[in-house]
C-alpha cells in the first residue's frame, strides 16, 4: 500500500519542465551566440579595473622595490658612508651636491653620537661661509643656517669658506672652517 503525502508537489511541476527546457538550450549552446551579450557598462568597468592594476604594478615595481643606497639611518637621514678622504669640490660631486646637514639640534646630536661610535672625524658638511659671522653661511641648498654648532672663532673666513664636522675628543660635534682643498670624510644624504 503506498502513502501520499497531501502536501506533496504533484510528480510533474512546471518547475521540471522548464529545467528540461533549460537543459535543452544548453545543449545547443555556441560562443557566438552570446558575443555580443555584455553591457557597455562592464566593457568600461573591466578596462578601468584593468588599468588600475597596471598602474598600481608599475608603482610597486618602480618606487618600493627601489635599492637604497643608504648605509645608515641617523636622524630620520639616509647616511652613505665613504671610506675615503677628498677635497670639498670631489666631495660635492661624488654626493651629488647632497653633503652632510645637521638642521637641528637634535641632528647635531644623533650625527655626534653615531659619527663617535663609528670613529669617523672631519666630514665635510653641506655648508658654505663666506664671511666671518653665521649669518654669511648657507647650505648649499641655499636655505639659510637656522642652527649651529660651531667651535668657538668660527665660522673663520681666513681659513676658508667650506665647514667641516669634527667629532675628536676636543671638538665633540663642532663645525670648524677649512679649505676646499683640504681633505676629509664624505657622508652624503640621500
Amino acid at each position: 500500500m503506498r502513502f501520499f503525502n497531501k502536501d506533496a508537489p504533484p510528480p510533474y511541476t512546471e518547475r521540471e519542465e522548464n529545467d528540461k527546457r533549460a537543459v535543452e538550450n544548453t545543449a545547443t549552446w555556441h560562443p557566438l551566440r552570446y558575443q555580443n551579450s555584455l553591457p557597455e557598462e562592464n566593457f568600461f568597468f573591466i578596462l578601468i579595473v584593468l588599468i588600475l592594476v597596471v598602474s598600481i604594478s608599475v608603482f610597486l615595481i618602480l618606487f618600493l622595490n627601489k635599492t637604497s643606497s643608504c648605509d645608515y639611518r641617523v636622524a630620520n637621514k639616509c647616511l652613505k658612508i665613504y671610506n675615503v678622504s677628498m677635497d670639498h669640490d670631489d666631495a660635492y660631486s661624488t654626493c651629488k651636491g647632497r653633503l652632510l646637514t645637521a638642521k637641528t639640534y637634535s641632528d647635531d646630536v644623533a650625527i655626534n653620537t653615531f659619527f663617535r661610535s663609528q670613529s669617523i672625524d672631519n666630514v665635510w658638511m653641506g655648508l658654505k661661509c663666506t664671511g666671518g659671522t653665521v649669518s654669511s653661511c648657507v647650505w648649499d641648498n641655499k636655505f639659510p643656517l637656522n642652527y649651529n654648532s660651531f667651535s668657538p672663532g668660527f665660522p673663520d673666513a681666513n681659513l676658508g669658506q667650506c665647514v667641516v664636522y669634527r667629532t675628536s675628543s676636543n671638538d665633540q660635534g663642532e663645525w670648524v672652517s677649512s679649505q676646499y682643498e683640504w681633505m676629509a670624510r664624505i657622508v652624503c644624504e640621500d
